[in-house]
């Protein structure tokens, strides 16, 4: 390496002398006049090497490469050029291009050019070498095709081999074709001769070719004659599994689990090594050709279509057939009875193999026996047996039984022995025979002989010959008898006897005591013996007296004591009876009753009879009986009672009786006492009093008392004066006559059908208003809003309803119906007019007690409220401070973002957000597109959100059941919620689908549901319709179970998906899914501002259609729909049920209206329709109205 520099070096250093010698040279040309001399001489002739030359190019032909290039500008003197293909100098010519030839085509060379100049006797050194250039020669011809192609055929493949190209030296590589299609890339490598087709299928004759390939890429033509093969399957099948041989009667089955190959042809069965079978067809096969006796081994080998044949199974599976035909049934069977036995013979079978016989008795095997005879000994005397025989050869088959079974019964042949220990005992009448039994098991019965005839037969040890005469002798004698009729000797000696009278009577039957005053009578029955003598008589065991008769009486007791008496019959012969059992027993006692009780007197109480009477004279009277309605109801020691087991306003007639300890009853006093109980305690006090005020009067309305007595209930002015009469169970009244503007305190009584008062209710107070409504109209802008139970509203009008009001600005009022107040809200100045104050025109919602008023506006109601946009606030009327609501969790309004939203449309008539309050006042909801009111709320758009403004908790309601966004954003504005706050109402929509209502559930049992009410089902699967949006289209029961909403869509047809030409009101029911309509069917008119009763039977709704008789008004009414019974009322009729004349003209929103239920008969609306008579503004005012009486009251004037 040092050398190769130092070479370098010294090279350097004498192109330098050269360059100077030039240099100077040409200094001294110009210097001498005799030439002229350029800038670039001077430069070449400096100390640099030569400038190389530029724009090389190789363009490529057969076996050679054509270079060319620009020559250096800069360069004078040049010489020549040198060329090089990989480093080597290939060429040196004078001029820009050079040919070289004798390449290698295909192969790439790196091709540079270095310049050479000329200087002082043509130095020849060279400048570096210009840019590296690559070149490529290309041969055009084609080469010659492989030669000696063939192909063999394998198993599934086939390989092909060729003799490599040697004529071309450019070849460098090859392909094959299959069946003229080329199946190989470029199989590089001039000397590659053999490729291995694996993508054929057996069975198929394939042509292949093969090409040669340059290296300038060209193809040449395919080889010929092709090559033909015709790859086939050479893989053999599984061996067989599952080889069972089961032996029979000079026969083996065989049977296999199936192979699994699709081109499996037979099995190959092989016995003891040779092939007997080939099996094309299932997997069993019997080899018929073995003989009995003999064990065979058995293997299996398959074989597909190809001839490839597996191994045979292994091990060898073995069988032994062996003779299964049984011997013929035997016949010929004797059964001969014996004592204890039965013998038993047959006819001998014909087969040589047969080895025995095989006795059944009763169908169970007794014996098994060469020969053809046999004795069962094994059996009970006087049993029936049957028998059967089978035969056996010496492979055990054995034959079917003997037909039918032969029976035999056995029996005793022996005599018992003779009887011993005959004893014979005279009695009366009669002999007692005793003996000793005999031992004999089957023994049947003795027979006794008197005087040597048979007079009985016994199956005891004892017999008692009765009928004889006393006094005689009889001589007896026994024999024995056993079940078979065996006779034993008779015994020997005779025994005798000689019978005598000892039977005592019997007992006296039917004794009789019967207590008397000091004495016991005694009576009873004749004995029947006819030798009867007389009866003694025993008093508790001792005897006192003996009587010929049957009766005596047994004087001389002391009553109130306890006497047992029995009888004894004796004949004549001395024998006594037993005495009578059980003893009879008599108490002699005091026989005569008290005298009838006086005195007796009944006091009627409430539900009960206070009973009493002078005590009898008579010391022993033990307790007194009384009767009601001559029914005893008590037994009563001392003289008074109280009957407690009456009922108010019924007549009862008392008697009493004395009864003495002797139980002697005097005669029931008369004549009869009468008493006529009554209800003595007030009804409770009547509860849940509510007044209403009207002009000169106030309704009255209460809960009615659980006593069923109650009949009628009191208006009780201050001074307990009754002002009002209601008959029960009606639960309210008018009072009328009052004084307008005057403040009443009034309470409510309840009277019960005994005239009892109840204590007063708790006072309720009501100041009686004028009824005519304001000239100025009511509820023209904003919305109403009134609490569960009607007491308070909020509504809106530029009327002056208080006394500091002296503006003519509309503004909102609280009013208290039942203290007749009204207070306004959000107080303007006096200087103010007109409508269009943003707090003022709002939709509010109240609380139940009246205390929270919610509404949105953009006004400032908070001096931390400085965005000017709208946001939700709370006012406190107890306080009379505002909240904000519309903000997070201790946060405040949003600079750019209002806190609330009116969501408008084409049917949207509402001017303000919607907000709703829980019956606590404690929750609110409302619509918001503020993103910071919740954590995670990026949905970027609008919500339906709830806060609790006594922890300040923001819930989002739009929500999936797992707190996720719904697939539709939530569109007011309208929106409920029941007064718990557990069930909240909104619709929703998206882009592609319609306006849907959603029912959230917010607490308790299934909080987080977001259910979608507005579907119904159609093919087995709900279908979703839309729904209208505007505020007062949609109402919520207070159970969350029943919805009122307004759809075009034919819910009620079996296309729901379909539509009428204009909304309707449904109301449904979400637990069964049951949708009904409201209106009477017409399809043509709106129906809208919907409403429930707080239990859902009672929806409202309304509508310009006529869809009563009489309702020709042509402009928006107000109806009530009975879900239960189907009636439909007219509400917005004056007090008689007539409809009205309101507006006039075309129908325009400012008529709609707002109704609020207060139940399914008391209603607040507003209307423009004149409910009263003095109703002549033509605007819309609000009411009061009963539809149980019609009654109709306007709450302020």
């Amino acid at each position: 390496m040092a050398r190769q520099q130092r070479d370098r070096t010294a090279g350097r250093r004498r192109r330098w002398a050269v360059r100077l010698l030039g240099a100077l040279v040409l200094v001294g040309l110009a210097l001498s006049g005799s030439g002229s001399v350029r800038q670039p001489d001077l430069a070449t002739a400096s100390f640099a090497d030569p400038v190389p030359p530029t724009n090389v190019s190789a363009v490529g032909s057969d076996r050679a490469l054509t270079v060319s290039w620009t020559a250096p500008a800069s360069e004078s003197f040049v010489s020549g050029y040198d060329v090089f293909l990989d480093n080597d100098i290939k060429a040196s010519p004078a001029g820009t291009s050079a040919v070289i030839t004798g390449l290698v085509n295909g192969h790439t060379y790196t091709v540079t050019v270095r310049t050479r100049t000329a200087l002082l006797g043509s130095t020849g050194e060279g400048s570096t070498r210009s840019t590296p250039v690559t070149g490529t020669p290309r041969d055009s011809v084609a080469p010659a095709p492989p030669t000696g192609v063939t192909a063999t055929a394998g198993n599934m493949w086939a390989t092909v081999t060729w003799t490599p190209n040697s004529a071309d030296p450019d070849a460098d590589g090859y392909r094959v074709l299959r069946d003229g299609t080329p199946v190989t890339g470029l199989l590089a490598g001039r000397a590659t001769a053999s490729w291995t087709d694996t993508a054929v299928v057996g069975d198929r004759t394939y042509g292949y070719t093969v090409q040669t390939h340059d290296t300038s890429g060209n193809w040449s033509a395919a080889s010929s004659p092709v090559a033909s093969a015709r790859p086939t399957d050479l893989t053999p099948p599984a061996t067989p599994t599952g080889l069972v041989a089961t032996a029979g009667d000079t026969r083996v089955v065989l049977s296999w689990t199936a192979n699994t190959e699709s081109d499996l042809a037979a099995y190959v069965v092989h016995r003891d090594g040779v092939e007997v079978a080939r099996v094309t067809t299932g997997t069993s096969w019997t080899d018929t050709g073995v003989a009995n006796d003999t064990t065979y081994a058995y293997r299996l080998a398959a074989v597909d279509r190809h001839g490839n044949l597996s191994a045979a199974s292994a091990p060898a599976v073995s069988a032994r057939p062996t003779d299964l035909t049984p011997p013929a049934t035997p016949t010929g069977l004797v059964a001969v009875a014996r004592d204890g036995a039965v013998e038993l013979y047959w006819a001998a079978n014909p087969e040589p193999d047969l080895q025995r016989y095989v006795v059944h008795r009763d169908g169970v095997e007794v014996a098994r026996v060469a020969g053809t005879g046999w004795t069962d000994t094994g059996v009970v005397n006087d049993t029936t047996y049957a028998y059967r025989l089978a035969a056996v050869d010496g492979h055990g088959n054995a034959s079917a039984f003997s037909d039918p079974a032969v029976t035999a019964r056995p029996t005793d042949q022996t005599a018992p022995a003779t009887p011993t220990g005959l004893v014979a005992v005279a009695r009366d009448g009669a002999v007692e025979l005793r003996w000793a039994a005999n031992t004999e098991p089957d023994l049947h019965r003795y027979v006794v002989h008197r005087d040597g005839a048979e007079v009985v037969r016994v199956t005891g040890t004892s017999w008692t010959d009765t009928g004889l005469a006393n006094d005689t002798t009889y001589a007896y004698r026994l024999a024995a008898v056993d079940g078979h009729a065996n006779v034993s000797p008779t015994s020997d000696p005779a025994v005798t006897a000689r019978p005598t009278d000892q039977t005592p009577p019997a007992a006296p039957t039917g004794l009789v005591a019967t207590a008397r005053d000091g004495s016991v009578e005694l009576a009873w029955q004749a004995n029947a013996e006819a030798d009867v003598d007389r009866y003694v008589l025993y008093r508790d065991g001792v005897e006192v007296a003996r009587v010929a008769g049957t009766s005596r009486v047994d004087t001389g007791l002391v009553n109130g004591s306890t006497y047992a008496y029995r009888v004894q019959a004796v004949d004549r012969h001395g024998n006594a009876s037993a005495l009578s059992d059980p003893a009879v027993t008599a108490r002699p006692t005091d026989q005569t009753p008290p005298a009838a009780p006086t005195g007796l007197v009944a006091t009627a109480r409430d539900g009960s009879v206070e009973l009493a009477w002078q005590a009898n004279a008579e010391a022993d009277v033990d307790r007194y009986v009384l009767y009601r309605d001559g029914v005893e109801v008590a037994r009563v020691a001392g003289t008074g009672w109280t009957d407690a087991g009456v009922v108010n306003g019924t007549t009862y007639g008392y008697r009493v009786q004395a009864v003495d300890r002797h139980a002697n009853a005097s005669p029931t006093s008369d004549p009869a006492v009468t008493a006529r109980p009554f209800d003595q305690v007030a009804p409770t006090a009547p509860a849940g009093v509510t007044v209403t005020a009207g002009d000169r009067r106030a309704l009255l309305r209460w809960t009615a008392n659980g006593e069923p007595d109650v009949t009628a209930y009191r208006v009780l002015a201050e001074d307990g004066g009754t002002l009002a009469t209601a008959t029960a169970p009606a639960t309210q009244v008018t009072v009328t006559g009052l004084v307008n503007g005057t403040e009443r305190r009034l309470r409510v009584v309840a009277v019960d059908t005994s005239g009892n008062a109840s204590s007063p209710s708790a006072e309720v107070a009501v100041t009686p208003v004028a009824t005519g409504v304001p000239a100025e109209g009511a509820a023209q802008s904003g919305g109403v809003a009134a609490s569960a139970d009607g007491r308070f509203v909020v509504v809106g009008t530029s009327a002056r309803w208080e006394e500091s009001d002296t503006n003519t600005a509309y503004e909102l009022h609280l009013l208290d119906r039942a203290a007749g107040t009204a207070r306004r809200i959000a107080p303007l100045p006096a200087s103010a007019t007109g409508s269009s104050d943003p707090t003022n025109a709002a939709a509010p919602a109240v609380s139940d007690d009246g205390r929270y008023v919610a509404l949105a506006t953009t006004a400032a109601l908070r001096p931390e409220d400085t965005n000017r946009l709208a946001d939700v606030y709370r006012l406190d009327t107890r306080s009379g401070t505002w909240e904000l609501v519309s903000v997070p969790a201790r946060g405040s309004v949003h600079p750019s973002v209002a806190g609330t939203v009116l969501q408008t449309g084409a049917a949207v008539h509402a001017t303000s957000p919607t907000v709703v309050l829980s019956g606590s006042g404690d929750l609110v909801l409302f619509y918001s597109a503020r993103p910071d009111l919740v954590p995670g709320d990026t949905n970027g758009v609008v919500d339906v959100f709830a806060k609790t403004l006594s922890t300040g908790a923001v819930t989002r309601v739009s929500t999936s059941a797992t707190g996720g966004d719904l697939p539709r954003a939530a569109t007011g504005p309208a929106l409920a919620v029941t007064p718990d706050g557990r069930f909240a109402l909104f619709p929703a929509t998206s882009s592609s689908g319609p306006v849907v209502l959603y029912r959230k559930t917010l607490s308790g049992p299934g909080a987080g549901q977001a259910l979608v009410v507005s579907a119904v089902p159609v093919g087995g699967r709900p279908v979703e319709y839309g729904v209208h949006r505007d505020a007062g289209d949609v109402a919520l029961s207070d159970d969350g179970r029943h919805v009122a909403l307004v759809t075009a869509a034919k819910v009620t047809t079996s296309t729901p998906t379909a539509s009428w030409p204009t909304g309707l009101a449904y109301r449904v029911d979400t637990t069964t899914g049951a949708v009904t309509p409201l209106g009477n069917g017409q399809t043509a008119v709106w129906e809208h501002r919907v409403e429930l009763d707080p239990t859902g039977r009672y929806a409202f709704f309304a509508t310009a259609a006529a869809q009563v008789p009489g309702d020709g008004n042509g402009h928006t009414d107000h109806l009530r729909r009975d879900l239960g019974t189907g009636a439909l009322t007219l509400v917005t009729a004056d007090a008689a049920g007539r409809a009205t004349n309101g507006p006039t003209g075309s129908v325009t929103p400012a008529e709609y209206g707002r109704l609020m239920a207060v139940d399914g008969d008391r209603v607040l609306v507003t209307t423009s329709q004149a409910l009263t008579a003095s109703d002549t503004n033509r605007l819309r005012d609000l009411y009061a109205k009963d539809l149980a009486d019609g009654t109709v009251t306007v709450p302020r004037g």
